[in-house]
């Protein structure tokens, strides 16, 4: 798939804008009215909605809300809460229903909100906060809609070789539009699909590949078909290979990290390994089944599911030069293989009390213009402090990147102006659907960071998370030439 700085816009297509209606319905349901339980208390605060809020203990407590609409449909939930003592993860059922794991809330020492989207029935609904994590406090709800959201596929569009044997895969997510169907040339497109677990309204479609060769080389514009209009989704259809110097695989491995990179001198290099399950399971099948020798491994920092798989590899291959962030310092430049690498973070900016994480390596790696920044597992703190380094330096643009390997897979904290300064076209996320129920994710990054990227950045493409999308090739030139492919069947051969 080939992307330069003015082919952007046309990833994230799908209708352009939030189709915005306005808001027939809007109620505050105040937390000291719900029916409580499980040691939920009632609380006096002179700066909450009424003077009063609802305490959560740690891991126990419910709150159960009733309201009734008149109209079936999309509707958001704001959850006005203070979780002073860190993150929290917390369940929300909508008639009884949990779709996401868990949901996020972000650590607030005031009063702050979160906004979640749920489809509603036309009357009587429930909506019903319980504890996962708790410790928490909660003021009220605001429910309002119905709104209307358009669809979206992830990955934005995909890559087809012809005479591959792979088939195609996406997620849809509806947001309660009704999926009509999908056409090519105004002819119908074959397909099977399956719901996506952990989300209200979502689909899995495969696409198979003797339909895809029946394409010609050259960009197919699919349209899936709703009831109030298309969602276009492009298929780059490609006779060869393109000719690139660097290629990196970020491979699917769950909650974990690992990515492949075959670089321009020929050499390989890993940085970290997944859990050793993982690694067993994915990794290892991965580099036999493409006749690929490990020349270089390197680990981020010391947990199972970054290093896991680090006997396993070294046995496998036993010349591989195993590095880690004690090898590494901050600050430091220099050309491996062809790539020049920047260190960003290691095992010296860390601490104690912040832990191994804080330790983590991060890097900037360059060719030919184009930028790979691997986040491992650093924390917003970290990152803060990487942004202050080099602003006061007056280097804040040699932190800009084209790809950004997400910090703590987007499952721990952020700094968003970090994240503004760096201002990536894609983040590869290499976490599990829990990753719903983070507020890292869910609401510094979904609702606060991507609306600005794709208002500030003209190059934004998207955040593919590879639980959803599976491996992640990207295919390098230059600048100017490079190109993603995402592959959800982690069994076959991916052609490089």
């Amino acid at each position: 798939m080939k992307y330069s700085n003015i082919t952007v816009l046309s990833i994230i297509a799908i209708w352009g804008i939030l189709l915005a209606q306005p808001v027939r319905f809007e109620e505050k349901l105040e937390a000291e009215n719900a029916t409580l339980a499980d040691g939920m208390e009632i609380k006096t605060d002179q700066n909450a909605s009424g003077n009063r809020y609802i305490h959560m203990p740690e891991k126990h407590g419910s709150a159960k809300f009733t309201l009734h609409v008149e109209t079936a449909g999309r509707y958001f939930i704001y959850i006005s809460y203070r979780a002073p003592d860190g993150d929290k993860a917390q369940h929300l059922l909508v008639n009884g229903k949990e779709y996401a794991p868990e949901i996020g809330f972000p650590m607030s020492r005031g009063w702050n909100e979160i906004r979640h989207a749920a489809g509603m029935k036309a009357g009587l609904n429930t909506i019903e906060l319980t504890a996962s994590w708790g410790d928490m406090d909660v003021d009220f709800l605001s429910v309002k809609g119905p709104v209307k959201e358009p669809a979206e596929t992830t990955p934005a569009r995909n890559t087809h070789y012809l005479n591959s044997d792979l088939d195609l895969s996406f997620e849809l997510d509806q947001n309660h539009n009704s999926f009509i169907e999908m056409t090519y040339k105004g002819g119908p497109v074959p397909f099977r699909s399956e719901p996506v677990w952990f989300k209200e309204d979502a689909l899995r479609l495969h696409i198979p590949v003797s339909w895809l060769n029946s394409l010609k080389p050259g960009t197919a514009e699919l349209s899936i078909n709703f009831d109030n209009g298309p969602v276009v989704f492009n298929i780059d259809v490609e006779k060869t290979l393109p000719e690139t110097d660097w290629t990196i695989v970020s491979l699917d491995v769950r909650h974990g990290t690992a990515v492949f990179m075959m670089l321009p001198t020929g050499k390989t290099l890993l940085i970290d390994t997944g859990t050793a399950e993982m690694c067993s399971e994915r990794v290892l099948p991965f580099l036999e089944q493409h006749d690929m020798k490990l020349d270089n491994l390197w680990i981020t920092h010391h947990h199972p599911d970054h290093d896991g798989g680090v006997p396993l590899l070294t046995e496998t291959f036993p010349d591989l030069t195993v590095k880690d962030n004690h090898n590494f310092h901050t600050g430091d430049r220099f050309l491996f293989e062809g790539i020049d690498v920047l260190i960003l973070n290691s095992y010296e900016n860390g601490n104690d009390k912040a832990g191994e994480n804080s330790r983590s390596l991060s890097f900037r790696m360059a060719y030919n213009g184009f930028v790979y920044t691997h986040g491992g597992d650093i924390y917003g703190e970290n990152q803060a402090e990487i942004l202050n380094r080099y602003r006061q330096a007056g280097q804040e643009d040699l932190l800009k990147t084209d790809v950004y390997h997400a910090n703590h897979h987007f499952h721990g904290s952020v700094d968003v102006d970090y994240l503004k300064a760096i201002s990536p076209s894609i983040f590869i996320v290499s976490g599990e659907e829990h990753i719903y129920g983070r507020g890292a994710y869910t609401t510094l990054v979904q609702q606060n960071l991507l609306p600005w990227l794709k208002e500030n950045n003209p190059e934004y493409m998207e955040d593919l998370l590879q639980f959803e999308v599976g491996n992640v090739v990207l295919r390098v030139k230059s600048k100017e030439h490079w190109y993603y492919e995402t592959y959800m069947d982690l069994n076959q051969k991916i052609p490089m």
